[in-house]
């Protein structure tokens, strides 16, 4: 578990972790949301993107809701959002704590990490818009966020910037209702092809 997160004891807290924060709050991070972004931030680091483009990542986020149709059309995200410099990752989430998605920049630029907590195309869709949309108004070049139950009330500033933009994107054109995020019912195939780390796997880099 030290080498996986990057630390000397069990003791440590990671570097990484003490500029994250959770959307609704500055408290710090539970122990399973540690494990989800450290695993999300060790997938990414194996990932490979271009130079980040802001400009190409605001014109794809425009256009996702009208070229986004079907489940499979996930499939092709993480070679768009490669294109434009940021690379995404599907982690599920390790418990119930509700976690949607994280935006943060490593080393080599920016990425945002998705829980598929609800899995339905909507939902998945407007999660990353507002991941999206984090990075593009400037909230984790310093400090990365973890979104924690984006159906909920948007408490924060930036938390309500960030759904602000994301709804414009996923609606361009008014329709007097909210952001499109579903609150359950069905479900869509989760995107296998996604870079996916599963708790199993976790669990096998930690001895």
């Amino acid at each position: 578990m030290c080498n996986f997160l990057g630390i000397p004891s069990l003791e440590a807290t990671p570097g990484w972790a003490l500029s994250a924060r959770r959307s609704e709050s500055d408290a710090p991070l539970s122990p399973p949301q540690l494990a989800w972004l450290g695993c999300v931030r060790r997938r990414a680091a194996a990932l490979s993107s271009t130079a980040y483009d802001a400009g190409g990542l605001e014109l794809l986020a425009k256009k996702l809701t009208a070229t986004i149709r079907q489940p499979e059309d996930l499939l092709g995200l993480p070679a768009q959002l490669a294109a434009v410099g940021v690379r995404l990752v599907h982690t599920a989430r390790f418990d119930d704590s509700k976690i949607d998605g994280a935006a943060f920049f490593d080393d080599l630029g920016p990425v945002i990490g998705l829980s598929g907590r609800i899995a339905k195309l909507d939902s998945v869709l407007f999660t990353l818009l507002h991941e999206i949309a984090h990075i593009h108004l400037g909230h984790v070049e310093k400090r990365g966020v973890v979104d924690i139950d984006l159906l909920g009330t948007a408490a924060s500033v930036r938390e309500r910037q960030a759904e602000k933009i994301a709804t414009r994107w996923a609606l361009p054109k008014a329709l007097g209702i909210k952001a499109p995020i579903s609150r359950g019912g069905g479900s869509s195939p989760a995107p296998s092809q996604l870079v996916t780390l599963t708790e199993k796997e976790a669990r096998g880099h930690a001895g």
